[in-house]
């Protein structure tokens, strides 16, 4: 088959196959971050543009086993590395996110203990 795709209807539901045996589900949804309304309404206005950059990166990539500050200065676009750190630091110290230890570096998550009341802070 010249290294092609094979194209043709399958048979009781299964997927297509590439030529190399592996399978592909065209019409599967992609991998999506859905957030809840309290992460928009309550979290994000207490955030500076920073903090959430940051909180996005993490719901982003909570699969990472590792997050350093050069992966967060690649995710968010922030070019120095102490404004990555210290928005990093106020993101732990206000509450919103957890890190833990992985080896000889970290991974960070969103607070699952966090509680906020609603709308934005004053």
């Amino acid at each position: 088959m010249n290294g092609k795709v094979s194209i043709r209807r399958p048979s009781g539901g299964e997927a297509h196959r590439e030529t190399d045996g592996r399978m592909i589900r065209p019409f599967d949804p992609p991998p999506a971050l859905m957030l809840s309304h309290a992460v928009l309404d309550a979290l994000m206005p207490r955030c500076d543009p920073y903090e959430w950059k940051i909180i996005c990166a993490v719901l982003r990539h909570q699969g990472e086993p590792r997050m350093s500050v050069g992966k967060f200065m690649q995710w968010t676009g922030l070019q120095h590395r102490k404004t990555c750190f210290d928005t990093l630091t106020r993101c732990l110290r206000k509450g919103y996110l957890v890190r833990e230890p992985v080896g000889n570096s970290f991974t960070y998550r969103p607070n699952p203990e966090l509680a906020l009341s609603g709308g934005a802070a004053q």
